[in-house]
């Protein structure tokens, strides 16, 4: 019996090494793909920047849970605007229920601009059972697939739905399950769960650059 014992200890010893190795090496392999990508863009690179969360803001994913990360960092400008592009991960739970969310972020700084405080996330279920308790989902009855697809928040119903114009309703209709919030100066983008390959990661800047520069027109309109 003793020996089936030592022998179980020895294969779970083992399963662990083999799974941090491989862990180890995947995370390794993705720093130097995000590297890559960084230089190709013509962005700069950093393997992480513990202030970066901070300097942000009190965006909602960015002050959800604890142990909050950047890592594979990547910085520049797009047409005047200073780009963040980064792997955010933090914790949630404790003990068995704890849980550890990794997401790849774009952030964009709009200098001169004080955007309403908003949230929108894919709907989920718990959406509903929130609305009965008061949370309220900002719905536009002329777009039943968009209210169908997403849930919409923010501290200012009316300077949130003036941002979100047909012309910004449709083209996320058409990316689903794709996230951003907004306040003041900053507009993140993001899919809440799912980090992207470094191979598709010139895409997604493509993809949010587009939420960032269509939310923002609709925002400067409604300034005007």
């Amino acid at each position: 019996m003793p020996n089936v014992v030592l022998i179980v200890v020895l294969v779970f010893l083992v399963i662990g090494v083999a799974a941090f190795v491989f862990a180890f090496l995947g995370e390794k392999k993705r720093r130097e793909g995000m590297e890559r990508a960084a230089r190709d863009m013509g962005l700069e690179y950093r393997q992480e920047d513990r202030a970066l969360p901070g300097r942000i803001g009190s965006l909602p994913l960015l002050t959800t849970g604890r142990r909050g990360h950047a890592g594979n960092v990547m910085s520049g400008t797009i047409e005047d605007l200073e780009l963040l592009l980064f792997d955010y991960r933090y914790t949630t739970g404790s003990g068995k229920n704890r849980s550890t969310h990794r997401q790849t972020v774009a952030a964009f700084r709009l200098d001169g601009a004080v955007l309403p405080e908003f949230k929108l996330r894919a709907e989920r279920f718990y959406h509903k059972i929130a609305g009965v308790f008061g949370w309220k989902d900002i719905d536009f009855d002329e777009h039943p697939e968009f209210s169908k697809q997403y849930a919409l928040s923010g501290t200012d119903e009316a300077s949130v739905r003036a941002m979100f114009t047909p012309d910004v309703i449709t083209f996320l209709e058409s990316v689903p399950r794709l996230s951003a919030e907004g306040h003041g100066a900053w507009l993140i983008v993001f899919r809440p769960g799912r980090r992207v390959t470094a191979e598709r990661i010139h895409e997604f800047l493509d993809e949010s650059f587009t939420v960032c520069n269509r939310l923002t027109r609709a925002f400067a309109e409604t300034q005007a």
